[in-house]
């Protein structure tokens, strides 16, 4: 999901909509479902034609990604490519994202590429690659619970990570 910056013109409507014929309820309801229509319509002085300036830098890089998850909504792909969707998330927005995909995109391809492993626990499969070679590929449960799995590994680093930042 990309940011779109091109338009010289770009407002919270054009974004979303991204040349498609959405009405506004549509385009409201999928800012909701990425807990995004509270901050547009208090935050944002014009709410959908509140503008957005070149590279959405009036906007939060997490604010500028539920942008993009709610033009996903919208746009009801059969595949759905995701590059670190949520890293610049709160983990509650996080949470809830990830529950709106479970839902959502329940009929749809999801690919994502995420260092918050624990956010991939739930999908069907995980691919663990390094330097482009395939090391593991199994269901993420499986994975996790062998001992000589390199996601297996990759999530108790990271769940120790976690829980020292919780601690400090």
């Amino acid at each position: 999901m990309l940011f779109l910056s091109y338009h010289s013109n770009n407002n919270i409507y054009i974004h979303v909509h991204s040349g498609q014929l959405y009405t506004d309820d549509q385009i409201w309801n999928a800012l909701e479902l990425v807990d995004c229509k509270r901050h547009v319509e208090t935050e944002m002085k014009n709410g959908l034609d509140s503008e957005i300036v070149e590279g959405g830098e009036n906007l939060s890089a997490g604010q500028r990604q539920l942008l993009c998850m709610a033009r996903a909504l919208l746009e009801k792909p059969k595949v759905l490519i995701m590059d670190e969707a949520t890293s610049n998330i709160d983990g509650k927005t996080d949470n809830q994202i990830q529950e709106m995909l479970k839902t959502q995109f329940k009929d749809c391809t999801v690919l994502t590429i995420a260092h918050r492993i624990d956010t991939i626990m739930w999908y069907d499969k995980v691919l663990v690659l390094d330097h482009g070679k395939v090391l593991e590929y199994d269901e993420p449960n499986i994975l996790a619970n062998k001992t000589d799995s390199e996601f297996s590994a990759l999530l108790t680093e990271y769940r120790k990570g976690r829980e020292m930042k919780s601690s400090e």
